[in-house]
């Protein structure tokens, strides 16, 4: 039976590739939240329909969020870890400081939509 021999440079080509894939995915999700949030600018819609793109929309953040915590938990475990390699640590504590801005969008687009909820239902029902 033959030994796998991964060299550093192919396992750092590896993890590189995996974290531009997750990269890749939760972008299109920020940008499909993006998107759907453009909705609610047509004055077309009716107030119903706002608030039916409105839970679309929380909905889709709850994924986005459940994404990155669970990128976040992986990389903070690894990080946790004791490695032989500094190549290894750096790839990781800068996947870190990519995950942590993933989270500080995620943690302004949920403001962004509390305040959109608080005028929706002060519209709703702050006038009789």
């Amino acid at each position: 039976m033959e030994k796998s021999n991964i060299t550093l440079t192919q396992q750092s080509s590896t993890l590189k590739e995996q974290f531009h894939k997750v990269d890749q995915i939760l972008q299109g999700m920020f940008n499909e939240l993006d998107d759907s949030l453009e909705v609610l600018r047509d004055e077309k819609l009716s107030l119903s329909e706002k608030f039916d793109v409105l839970v679309g929309a929380e909905y889709l953040l709850t994924r986005i969020r459940s994404r990155v915590l669970r990128e976040l938990a992986g990389v903070q475990s690894v990080m946790s870890s004791p490695t032989t390699s500094p190549v290894i640590d750096k790839l990781f504590k800068d996947r870190y400081n990519t995950v942590i801005l993933f989270c500080q969008r995620l943690n302004e687009l949920r403001e962004d939509m509390s305040v959109i909820q608080r005028s929706m239902w002060a519209r709703s029902y702050g006038r009789l």
